[in-house]
């Protein structure tokens, strides 16, 4: 048995993205160390216990060899989820009998883990083209796999490459990564192909789009801790929603991308006093526009959705009523095209990579120390307090004086709202559960409330730039007949309000 711990951080490359890397001056540069075919075979129980607690076991022929590996993901260390603790076995054939498993004491300790449940779960296929560079004392190979996943009769394409740090260190392996995005646009991901194998037994677990993973905080860990997780629930939030939002597949999608986004920069905001401020500062700003490129086919997404909500009570001629939706359907695949390209491009791959290093390497200790740095090592219950205070008192001071708020006002007020929220959703496991949970119900009523004054100002805007493309009375006449409704109703939800 080989008992040995792997740093490496795996690629996502779109199919054109392969050629081009293959085709470049510095892929054909790079020591060519073997290319092979590799079938492997994923094995989990039913319920897909390993994978919950963080394992993954395959059979794997590669060429004339076969070995079965076990990975378990090592989360609590200085390189976050890059380092994995790895068992392999030789074998005599993939697909024979599973072995020395009853020698790996951190399966005895699962809790009800049966060995004999473990059973075939999905089969990968794949090429691998292996690579070596080297520079300033770093070494690194890369793995290229172009091949499927088959999973129950679901096929799944692969298009990555795996980065694995052999000397050096790990701060190598991003500084490879943005050479390879530059030349072929790349992002980060940590989902290994047995995962994906399982997902695609549930497509919807596969295809659609998710909210963010539960956060269990816990009072006496220090902020630096907090902080790793925090961002690594960000990454992973949204990473779990690019598919969907690429594709336009369901337009919550896009939205969960955005809000993975805004609480991402919440935590920046919220804890920016211990954080190097030249660093956090960037990175919030990149994320802002990030955010704000994905907004237009957000705001047609919505404007959809409330037309099909109040069109049929609204608006009294439905082939007005439909005009306005086919001219809202054409910009909407408009704004999707453009928010697909933003998301698969080099720059926000590069952004995506300096997120993954500022989590996985934990760069914000890279700080002179002072009273401020030395909070990053406080518990995080007596830091996180601060942060919300500072949030409820922008709420406070942007609600001042309600009834005379403007609409631009008003929705400074909703963000504001929205942002302390987010720090509640974040942070609300360092407090008492039951207060939270009502505070965390007032605020959604709140931004609720708020939000429909906000929607009715972006279809406002949206029927403007309508008219602008296709003057057209029978627009304009359903347009004034949705936008009346709406305002009625904000109307009536400022007098609860007020």
């Amino acid at each position: 048995m080989l008992d040995e711990t792997e740093t490496e951080l795996k690629l996502a490359l779109a199919d054109s993205a392969v050629a081009r890397l293959r085709e470049s001056d510095f892929w054909r540069g790079l020591r060519d160390d073997g290319t092979a075919s590799n079938r492997s075979i994923y094995f989990d129980t039913a319920d897909h216990r390993l994978r919950r607690h963080g394992f993954t076991l395959r059979q794997r022929q590669a060429g004339n060899r076969f070995e079965q590996t076990l990975k378990m993901n090592l989360k609590a260390n200085g390189n976050g989820g890059l380092s994995r603790r790895e068992w392999t076995w030789p074998l005599d054939q993939a697909g024979g009998p599973l072995r020395h498993l009853d020698e790996v004491e951190e399966l005895q300790t699962l809790d009800g883990l049966d060995l004999s449940q473990l059973a075939p779960q999905c089969e990968v296929t794949y090429q691998r083209d292996k690579k070596v560079w080297q520079e300033n004392g770093v070494a690194v190979e890369l793995a290229l796999d172009v091949g499927e996943i088959r999973a129950n009769g679901h096929r799944q394409p692969i298009s990555e490459l795996e980065l694995e740090l052999l000397s050096g260190p790990p701060a190598g392996l991003f500084a490879l990564a943005r050479t390879v995005n530059r030349i072929a646009p790349a992002h980060p991901f940590s989902t290994g192909k047995g995962t994906r194998g399982l997902q695609l037994l549930h497509p919807m677990e596969a295809d659609g789009w998710r909210k963010p993973a539960p956060l269990h905080l816990d009072p006496d860990d220090t902020l630096d801790e907090a902080l790793a997780q925090l961002f690594g629930n960000g990454l992973e939030h949204l990473l779990s929603n690019l598919d969907c939002a690429r594709s336009g597949a369901h337009p919550e999608g896009i939205h969960q991308v955005r809000v993975a986004i805004r609480r991402l920069r919440t935590v920046l905001k919220m804890l920016s006093p211990v954080l190097p401020q030249a660093r956090w500062v960037a990175m919030e700003r990149r994320l802002g526009e990030l955010a704000d490129a994905r907004g237009p086919v957000r705001d047609l997404d919505v404007f959809r959705e409330t037309l099909q909500r109040v069109g049929p009570e609204a608006i009294d001629d439905d082939f007005a009523a439909g005009q306005l939706d086919r001219l809202a359907a054409s910009m909407q695949g408009e704004a999707q095209a453009q928010a697909t390209a933003a998301l698969s491009g080099e720059t926000f791959g590069g952004l995506l990579i300096d997120l993954t290093q500022w989590q996985t390497l934990r760069s914000w200790r890279e700080q002179p120390v002072s009273p401020a740095s030395a909070r990053l090592f406080a518990p995080a219950g007596q830091v996180i307090g601060d942060g919300l205070d500072g949030l409820l008192r922008k709420v406070r001071k942007r609600g001042r004086r309600f009834n005379d708020l403007d609409e631009q006002q008003r929705h400074r007020l909703r963000l504001a709202i929205k942002r302390l929220r987010y720090g509640v959703d974040l942070f609300g496991s360092l407090f008492a559960d039951k207060p939270t949970k009502r505070y965390r119900r007032t605020l959604v009523r709140l931004q609720d409330d708020l939000g429909s004054d906000n929607d009715a100002v972006v279809a406002d805007a949206i029927v403007e730039r309508m008219l602008e493309r296709r003057p057209s009375s029978d627009v304009s006449k359903a347009a004034g007949a949705m936008l009346g409704w709406l305002r009625r109703e904000g109307q009536t939800r400022e007098d609860a309000l007020t």
